[in-house]
């Protein structure tokens, strides 16, 4: 027989040797869609039945006057939601744009994404129970009055709507922030020269500059309900903050009251990307980095990494598949705490231990290929390529050895290998600050907290407002920090300065005493 009639059926033995690995292994690819569209169908909400008012049986208009959007909505709740849907919906399809936007930049790996939707949907499938019939048949007639929707191919627009009315309760799991909220105020009758209360919001969260613009003043009207103002973004009537006729107030903002398995998991999702990332530093590590975010870090590498171990315990013949298996779920468990936690970096020095599980299964791959075939390879020639390989990584530690050399060097690496990392402009910044160059400091800074906040940022800055008597900046930023960071005792030193300089003895007095309270041991 000819080698041309032996390879086929070499092959054919190699794929029924193998069939107990591919057959699990396409039904596993094959059941991501299943369980995707399964969840989909299992868990949508669906829309009241209503019955679209005629445009004389709702007065509604919208006003922009001096930069603010006032909204007039009166009439009963289909006919507040369809003419609020008619009304505002460019502004709400521009507002939904930016969302989805800002949510595929932060999470760029659609299947991170789709696993995040899949989890809010079983998680929150129950969602409309806690909202009140006549604001459910409300939501209806708004996402009536959408269409055609443009998103609807996301997620149904009624369902989608109810999401986003309860984005707070779903965000929040898969935001390690204690509180996400805005500056609030309020003034009682007594505190106003006309008698009346005052209620406002600044809205000063991040959430990009479309967000930051448009928001709206609706003044609502509901047949045989308290008339109330609110405040919020056009397509949330009643949301986020707002006082009625009765003069009770509701200010809402968001905060992590305590974490479940299934917020854990939900991290796990969304690091997904990191554990790609990972392996692709630990099979290719040819480009080290001091810190790096996920957004930085091409997840492509680990996936050719992945797809070249489990098509090596395959098809390289005499390859021992439990041993492959044993090292990669030993890289993936070393990895899972990290994984878990949430704003993950990815530190090359996290990755030592993980690393050994990734070896192990490369060894298992390395000695099928080079020992377990008719012809083995000769041990010094697996010696030789084995010692020029140890060369090359040797050298690529060598090269990278100087980015350790001093604090700027590390710190201009750090930006350089990841500049989409708060912490790694932080580092730049108070390299130059503890050097005396207080602008490219101040830039560092800045460019930290538009990438995320972070802490001791706005104490930093304050410090260089403080060297130029910039006081009141001074006081902004310490006030920012202690709102992220209320425990911190050389922000309140610091602020008792500012305020000792501003002549406001008493309250430099109680910075001080809080100060000296939490450096006590």
């Amino acid at each position: 027989m000819n080698l041309a009639s032996r390879t086929p059926s070499r092959w054919r033995t190699r794929l029924r040797k193998h069939a107990r690995w591919l057959v699990p292994l396409t039904c596993l690819v094959g059941l991501g869609p299943l369980v995707h569209a399964a969840i989909a169908l299992g868990t949508s909400i669906p829309a009241p039945a209503v019955v679209l008012p005629g445009p004389s049986s709702t007065r509604a208009w919208v006003q922009d006057r001096a930069g603010i959007t006032r909204v007039y909505l009166q009439g009963s709740p289909e006919g507040i939601g369809a003419a609020h849907g008619r009304l505002l919906r460019d502004r709400m399809l521009s507002e939904e744009r930016e969302l989805w936007f800002q949510y595929e930049e932060h999470v760029p790996w659609w299947i991170a994404r789709v696993g995040i939707e899949d989890y809010s949907r079983l998680r929150f499938r129950h969602v409309d129970r806690g909202v009140p019939e006549p604001r459910r048949r409300e939501l209806a007639a708004e996402a009536s009055a959408f269409q055609p929707d443009p998103f609807a191919a996301r997620m149904a627009t009624y369902q989608r709507m109810m999401f986003l009315y309860a984005l707070y309760d779903i965000a929040l799991p898969l935001e390690h922030s204690p509180l996400i909220g805005c500056t609030s105020f309020a003034f009682d009758e007594g505190a106003t020269a006309d008698g009346h209360v005052l209620l406002a919001r600044a809205f000063d969260f991040e959430a990009g500059d479309l967000l930051d613009r448009d928001k709206a003043v609706f003044l609502v009207r509901e047949d045989g309900a308290i008339p109330f103002a609110s405040v919020a973004w056009p397509g949330f009537v009643g949301a986020v903050t707002g006082m009625n006729a009765e003069g009770v107030v509701v200010v809402v903002h968001g905060a992590l009251a305590s974490e479940s398995s299934g917020v854990r998991l939900a991290l796990l999702v969304t690091n997904l990307p990191v554990l790609a990332a990972s392996l692709g530093k630990v099979v290719f590590p040819f480009a080290p980095t001091a810190l790096a975010v996920a957004a930085d870090v091409s997840a492509w590498p680990g996936v050719l990494a992945a797809g070249g171990l489990i098509a090596g315990a395959l098809l390289v013949p005499g390859v021992r598949g439990r041993v492959v298996c044993f090292g990669i779920a030993a890289f993936v468990a070393l990895l899972a705490p990290v994984l878990a936690a949430p704003g993950t970096l990815l530190l090359d020095n996290r990755l030592y231990l993980p690393a050994c599980g990734v070896l192990v299964a490369l060894a298992e791959l390395a000695r099928a290929a080079a020992f377990a075939r008719e012809k083995p390879v000769e041990p010094r020639l697996f010696v030789a390529l084995s010692l020029v390989l140890v060369g090359v990584l040797a050298a690529v530690t060598a090269g990278y050895e100087g980015a350790f050399q001093d604090r700027r060097t590390f710190a201009r690496e750090a930006v350089a290998g990841s500049p989409h990392s708060p912490l790694a402009h932080f580092c730049l910044g108070q390299s130059y600050q503890l050097d005396g160059d207080a602008e490219p400091a101040f830039a560092e800074y800045q460019a930290s907290l538009a990438l995320g906040p972070g802490e001791v940022v706005h104490n930093n800055l304050a410090v260089l407002y403080m060297a130029v008597a910039r006081w009141a900046d001074a006081e902004r930023e310490l006030r920012a920090e202690l709102a992220m960071n209320p425990r911190y005792a050389k922000a309140f030193a610091n602020l008792a300065i500012v305020l000792r300089r501003e002549g406001r003895a008493d309250e430099a007095r109680e910075a001080s005493e809080a100060a000296r309270e939490l450096e006590e041991p």
